[in-house]
């Protein structure tokens, strides 16, 4: 079967027990061939969500606008399930399974890829088991600071109404945040337009669970006082 493949497991080096629900975020590229060729043509953003579990469960589609597709790979065979907007009365039985929500379990011949147009996202959902580990590339370690600055970058604009968000949200907390910025790009965490990246997202991901973890829930764990609030 296809694998998930080194760019991949090197993500995790060191995580010996996978919690349920760890999510890595990496390039289409780095994915088995059978996603490379369900994603071609497809928009979706720059990354795919790969997370790593014994079971799936999904909340449904929720949005009239979003086109959910969600595929099934199992021993080298690609079943595939549309569903369009919301519940309907109209639905075909698998249809309005997948639009309801459903829940599975994975194992390492079993991975389930789900796409949605609105918002343009996709998700692969891989037994730990499937996971080939590598282990001569030790995990990069961040400053208290680079990991506020990422969680900035992530969560606020470079610019917004005549103001510098990032820059004043960094500054709040005796951060500068261009020089931090820096240190980021060179680690590869941010690209060269100091935007977050995968490495950004999955540091996060990595050292808090959450790539979508707010500034200052970082701030408190490393007991950062805001100049602002205290």
């Amino acid at each position: 079967m296809d694998s998930i493949l080194y760019k991949i497991d090197k993500l995790l080096i060191g995580e010996d027990v996978f919690n349920e629900g760890t999510v890595r975020y990496v390039a289409p590229r780095d994915l088995p061939d059978w996603v490379q060729r369900v994603l071609k043509g497809k928009k979706i953003g720059k990354d795919v969500a790969v997370e790593i579990g014994d079971r799936v469960v999904t909340s449904g589609n929720w949005h009239d606008a979003n086109v959910m597709d969600v595929y099934l790979y199992d021993r080298g065979k690609v079943a595939h399930q549309m569903a369009i907007g919301g519940q309907s009365p109209w639905d075909s039985g698998k249809e309005a399974q997948v639009k309801k929500g459903f829940e599975t379990t994975l194992n390492k011949e079993k991975m389930i890829l789900i796409t949605n147009t609105y918002p343009k996202t996709a998700k692969l959902y891989v037994h730990p088991d499937a996971m080939i580990k590598a282990l001569d590339e030790p995990k990069q370690q961040l400053t208290p600071e680079e990991y506020m600055v990422l969680a900035i970058t992530r969560g606020l604009k470079a610019a917004y109404g005549g103001g510098y968000p990032r820059k004043e949200a960094s500054a709040e907390y005796g951060i500068d945040y261009e020089t931090v910025k820096a240190q980021l790009i060179s680690k590869g965490m941010l690209n060269r337009a100091g935007a977050i990246n995968k490495e950004g997202k999955n540091a996060l991901a990595s050292a808090f669970d959450n790539a979508f973890i707010d500034y200052s829930s970082i701030a408190k764990k490393y007991g950062m006082k805001s100049k602002k609030w205290g």
